[in-house]
C-alpha cells in the first residue's frame, strides 16, 4: 500500500493503521483515498508529493458520516407497531412485493449493502410515523457501504423504472464496479440522492451502468475517485448504456485514467440540464470522456473554477463518437472540446459552431448553486452574454422553460438560455437596513430586496463632513462613498459621517522679493486633506 523514501512515511503509515484499526473492514486502497481526500492542502508546493497536502488525522477519522441506527416500514404496515419496522434496509427488501414502497427513517444510518434483487418497489427516506407525508432526507439519511467490499446500492436483475431509489445519501461503497451504485442490466430510476465519497477499483465510482438504461435525475454525484491505471469514470461510467442523466451536479469526481465526471463507452445517454464542474483525470477528459459513443448533450454547464482544480478538459471524443451538443457552456477547462463540435453554446476556446460565442458567461450565486446567469432583470448588476441566445429550435420536451437561470425564479420563457438551469424557486425577500450617524444621507437608505440582488448604495455627505466609517459592508476599510451589496440575507449596514478637521494655514515671504501663492500672513482655516 505504502511505498517511497519519504521521510514522512512513518507518520502516515501510523495514520494508516490507525484508520485501519477503526474500520477493519475497509480496503487499503479506500484508506489510502480517505487520507488523501482530508489532507491539509500545501498551496506552495502542490505536485511535491502525489495529495498535494499534509495528513490530518482528524479530517480522516471524521468524513466518515456517524449518526443512529434507523428504522425501515412498508408503508403498507401499521406503524404503531413495532414488529412491523425492520432493522435493516436489506431485511425490509428481502420481505416486499412489487408495488410496495419502503420508508427508511430520515436522519438516520444505514450501515449496509442493499440488493433491489429485481423488486419493482420504491425506497425512499421518510417519516416512518407518519408514511403518508411525501418529505424525504437526502442530506442526512446515509447509506454507507463501509462494512463490505463491494457497492452500496446494487441493481442487477432486471430492474425497470418502477424500482426507485430516493432521498439518500449514498456512500464509502467500494467495489470494482460502481461503488455507490452499480446497474447491471437495469433500468431503475434513481433520484433526489447525493452519492458521495465512493470508490471503484475499475470503472464508476459513483455510478456504474453496464448494459442499463437508468433514469438518474435531480442527484449530486460528487468526490467519487476511481483508482488504478484503467480505472474510468469517477462520477457516473456508462458501457453499452443509454441513461439518462438530468438536472443533476456532477462535481469534484476524479478518474485515475479518463472521464473524471462522466465516461461513456458505445453508448448513447441523454445529459441535460446538468452542472459538470471540477472533474479531474489523469488522461484528459476531466469533464466527459467519450469513446465510441454519441450522447445528447443540452443545456448543461461544463466548468472548471476552483483555483485548486487541474484543467483537464471538457468533453473529450474518440473513435467514432459524435455527440450533439447543444445551449451548453463550456468554461475554463482547458482544452473545451476535442474531436467534437458544438452549437449554441458558450466556449472559451474558440470552437467553431452554428450560435456559438466566446465571452465569459458571468456567472452569480442563486439559492441552489453557483452557476446562474446575471441578469438586469433579477437585481443583478449586468446582463450575461448567454441569456436569450440558445437554440430558437429547442426541443420543447425538454420543458427548459419550466426552469430559470435568473436569481428571482423567474422562467427561462424566451429564447432558451445557454447553459445549466435550476428548479423556478419564488425569490425571497429580505431586508436591507441602514444606520447613518452624523450628517449626511445614504440611498437608498433601506428596504425590503429580492434574494441574491444586488443593491447599489451610495454616502452624501454634508458640506464639510466626510465618512468616517462603514460596518456591515463587504469591504468595511474603505470609506468610499459608493458600495455594492449582494442581499443574500438581512442585512444592517451602518454608515458614520464626521466633519472634516479645518487646519489653519499661514505663509509669508522672508529674505527676497519673491511671491507665495496663496498669501495668509494672517492665516486661513482649510479642510484637511486639500491645498
Amino acid at each position: 500500500m505504502l511505498d517511497g523514501t519519504s521521510q514522512s512515511t512513518g507518520y502516515v503509515s501510523g495514520a494508516c493503521a490507525l484508520v485501519w484499526s477503526y474500520y477493519p473492514a475497509l480496503p487499503k486502497e479506500v484508506i489510502k483515498g480517505l487520507l488523501m481526500k482530508t489532507v491539509d492542502p500545501v498551496l506552495t508546493t502542490p505536485r511535491r508529493c502525489l495529495s498535494g497536502g499534509r495528513v490530518n488525522l482528524h479530517n480522516a477519522m471524521t468524513l466518515i458520516p456517524s449518526g443512529d441506527p434507523g428504522k425501515v416500514l412498508n408503508s403498507k404496515d401499521d406503524p404503531t407497531n413495532p414488529d412491523n419496522l425492520y432493522t435493516t434496509i436489506q431485511a425490509a427488501i428481502d420481505a416486499a412485493d412489487d408495488g410496495d414502497e419502503l420508508i427508511a427513517e430520515a436522519d438516520r444510518l444505514f450501515i449496509e449493502a442493499i440488493d433491489f434483487k429485481g423488486k419493482a418497489i420504491t425506497l425512499r427516506s421518510g417519516d416512518i410515523n407518519e408514511p403518508t407525508n411525501p418529505a424525504i432526507s437526502p442530506d442526512n439519511t446515509f447509506i454507507v457501504g463501509i462494512l463490505n467490499d463491494g457497492s452500496a446500492v446494487t441493481f442487477a436483475s432486471n430492474e425497470g423504472p418502477d424500482t426507485i431509489l430516493k432521498g439518500f445519501t449514498v456512500s464509502w461503497g467500494n467495489a470494482d464496479y460502481g461503488g455507490g451504485i452499480r446497474c447491471d442490466g437495469t433500468s431503475p430510476t434513481i433520484t433526489d440522492c447525493i452519492i458521495t465519497n465512493n470508490f471503484a477499483k475499475f470503472y464508476g465510482a459513483g455510478i456504474d451502468c453496464s448494459n442499463s438504461s437508468p433514469t438518474i435525475k435531480n442527484c449530486t454525484i460528487t468526490n467519487n475517485q476511481t483508482a488504478g491505471s484503467t480505472a474510468i469514470g469517477g462520477g457516473i461510467n456508462c458501457e453499452n448504456s443509454s441513461p439518462v442523466i438530468e438536472n443533476c451536479l456532477i462535481s469534484y469526481n476524479f478518474a485515475d485514467n479518463v472521464g473524471g465526471g462522466i465516461a461513456c463507452y458505445n453508448s448513447n445517454p441523454t445529459i441535460f440540464n446538468c452542472v459538470i464542474a471540477n472533474n479531474s483525470a489523469v488522461y484528459k477528459s476531466g469533464g466527459i470522456d467519450l469513446d465510441s459513443s454519441s450522447p445528447e448533450i443540452t443545456n448543461c454547464t461544463i466548468i472548471v473554477d476552483d483555483l485548486n482544480a487541474s484543467k483537464d478538459g471538457g468533453i473529450f471524443a474518440y473513435h467514432d463518437s459524435s455527440p450533439v451538443i447543444t445551449n451548453c457552456i463550456l468554461w475554463g477547462n482547458g482544452d473545451d472540446l476535442y474531436n467534437c463540435s458544438a452549437t449554441y453554446s458558450c466556449i472559451e476556446d474558440d470552437d467553431e459552431g452554428k450560435g456559438n460565442i466566446h465571452i465569459e458567461p458571468t456567472f452569480v450565486t442563486g439559492p441552489l448553486g453557483n452557476y446562474y446567469l446575471s441578469q438586469t432583470a433579477a437585481g443583478q448588476l449586468s446582463d450575461s452574454t448567454c441569456v436569450d441566445i440558445g437554440d430558437p429550435a429547442t426541443n420543447p420536451d425538454l420543458l427548459v422553460n419550466t426552469y430559470t437561470t435568473r436569481t428571482d425564479g423567474i422562467t427561462d420563457t424566451d429564447v432558451a438560455d445557454m447553459g445549466a438551469h435550476y428548479p423556478a424557486l419564488p425569490a425571497k425577500s429580505v431586508q436591507l437596513n441602514i444606520t447613518v450617524m452624523g450628517d449626511g444621507r445614504v440611498e437608498p437608505d433601506s428596504g425590503p430586496f429580492r434574494q441574491y440582488e444586488v443593491v447599489q448604495i451610495k454616502a452624501y455627505p454634508s458640506d464639510g463632513h466626510r465618512i468616517k466609517a462603514w460596518t456591515g459592508t463587504e469591504d468595511d476599510s474603505s470609506t468610499e462613498p459608493d458600495k455594492i451589496i449582494t442581499m443574500i440575507v438581512d442585512t444592517d449596514i451602518t454608515v458614520e459621517f464626521e466633519e472634516i478637521p479645518l487646519y489653519q494655514l499661514r505663509t509669508e515671504v522672508v529674505g527676497s522679493n519673491g511671491t507665495i501663492t496663496p498669501h495668509h500672513r494672517r492665516g486661513e482655516y482649510y479642510p484637511e486633506g486639500t491645498v
